[in-house]
């Protein structure tokens, strides 16, 4: 069964929650220098690994550490059904 056209980034329905389309294998940075990384976060995405969310296997933190090379740490919260910028630490206790 197919979202509604309107849902096809932000899906908030039960029947389709965990499915996440048009999320990208890379995410925009929007600022970056040798301690901090602004990315922006599609909606639906989590940020990180979450009991709450156990079926998710798409991760803000993950995709960015791939796409960079190195470990990355949240600065903030965003909510998974949230779009927008988002802080990301390149050190630790940042």
């Amino acid at each position: 069964m197919e979202p509604p056209e309107h849902k096809k980034n932000i899906i908030e329905n039960k029947e389709f929650r965990g499915l996440i389309r048009n999320v990208p294998e890379i995410l925009p940075i929007i600022y970056r220098d040798d301690s901090l990384i602004a990315i922006h976060k599609p909606a639906g995405l989590l940020v990180h690994r979450s009991a709450l969310d156990r079926h998710e296997t798409r991760f803000a933190l993950q995709i960015l550490r791939n796409q960079i090379g190195q470990k990355v740490y949240p600065v903030h919260r965003l909510d998974k059904g949230t779009s927008g910028s988002r802080w990301i630490a390149t050190l630790r206790g940042y």
